[in-house]
């Protein structure tokens, strides 16, 4: 039976103060350590800052990232050494870098003309480099969004240049991530699971890529699993349209009058990836044992409340009747020293760190 749980909110903070109040009432031995996966290092720090403001201390907290806690779990469930990913994101570039040589046969292998033309006059290596970089970003998306194309590279089932260059770079090493995880849950098919931690808990998680939520899911079977999910709004907003879509569907059919009221744009152009993880968690074939709610509504007193609220009334709303408006009128505080909203024109990304920087320090 699975033991997968989602609790969903629009404050970090609440999310944050439900993941400790729930660990506290866990029936957990006092000096397990608890393993909670976080999106990236800085929120693992916060997180801990925030343990601290509650209950005065951090202790035992184990924190890590969902791939890199998968990759060493897979590892220790099925018996291998421990050692970092060959194919990591930050490992590849210099794999391909060295098998897309000069002297490289693979340089000179069928299909690969166009990319033996890119690199003629390259003395310097510097377009091999871009290159080698540039195509260790898309393997490493393939890995974890079309893991069927990278089982049919491994297997010699497709030969385009792509395939060919896989090959080389995975010619060697004893396991790919893909190959691991297929792996990894034939293993927790098994009745019981030896080396599991009692308790996992996803925090801030917005999105997964399938082939670890499939992963976490078999790991619920075993063990509880708790998702702590920061979502904008509490209403289903995975089937809504962007503007663009509905602009074609208004042209398909002009007399449908449900055609005319659209979505939230900043929801339906943004937070598309956010859309796709809401299908994917409400799929049948995916169990969720329990589900709770953490949502505070948005207040109506500044310019970025009001945009907040509309937000999580999940509808579009240049009026202000997104969320459900209070009886009595608001008057918009007094936004000094500086906005709540406020936009900024720079002429590149590093001028816009700069004016980041500024506007949140001083």
């Amino acid at each position: 039976m699975s033991q997968f749980h989602t609790h969903t909110g629009n404050q970090l903070e609440d999310l944050a103060d439900g993941l400790i109040d729930t660990g506290a009432s866990a029936d957990l031995h006092p000096l397990s350590p608890r393993v909670i996966l976080c999106e990236s290092r800085s929120l693992a720090i916060w997180l801990r800052h925030r343990f601290c403001h509650n209950g005065g201390i951090a202790c035992l907290l184990d924190t890590h990232l969902p791939a890199a806690w998968l990759w060493e779990q897979a590892r220790h469930i099925l018996g291998l050494p421990r050692e970092d990913d060959p194919l990591s994101r930050e490992h590849m570039p210099w794999r391909l870098f060295a098998a897309l040589a000069a002297d490289s046969p693979l340089r000179s292998g069928d299909g690969m003309a166009k990319i033996t033309r890119y690199l003629r006059d390259d003395d310097t290596g510097i377009k091999r480099l871009q290159l080698a970089d540039r195509t260790a970003d898309v393997f490493d998306r393939y890995q974890y969004y079309r893991p069927e194309l990278i089982r049919n590279w491994s297997a010699g089932r497709e030969n385009c240049w792509q395939a060919r260059l896989w090959r080389a770079i995975t010619k060697g090493t004893e396991h790919h991530r893909v190959e691991l995880m297929d792996r990894f849950l034939k293993a927790l098919d098994a009745p019981a699971v030896q080396g599991l931690p009692p308790r996992v808990d996803l925090f801030a998680i917005h999105n997964l890529p399938p082939l670890l939520l499939n992963a976490f899911g078999a790991i619920a079977h075993h063990v509880p699993v708790h998702l702590w999910l920061l979502a904008p709004t509490p209403h289903y907003w995975a089937d809504l349209a962007s503007p663009r879509q509905m602009a074609r569907k208004r042209r398909d059919n002009p007399h449908d009058v449900t055609l005319w009221e659209g979505g939230n744009p900043l929801l339906t152009q943004w937070g598309r990836q956010g859309q796709i993880f809401q299908d994917m968690l409400l799929d049948d074939a995916f169990a969720v044992a329990g589900e709770s709610e953490h949502f505070t509504e948005p207040g109506w007193d500044t310019l970025l409340h009001r945009l907040q609220a509309d937000i999580y009334g999940a509808v579009d709303a240049p009026d202000n009747s997104g969320a459900e408006e209070p009886k009595t009128p608001v008057i918009l505080k007094s936004e000094s020293p500086l906005p709540t909203v406020q936009f900024h024109v720079c002429h590149g990304t590093l001028r816009e760190c700069q004016v980041l920087h500024d506007t949140l320090l001083h």
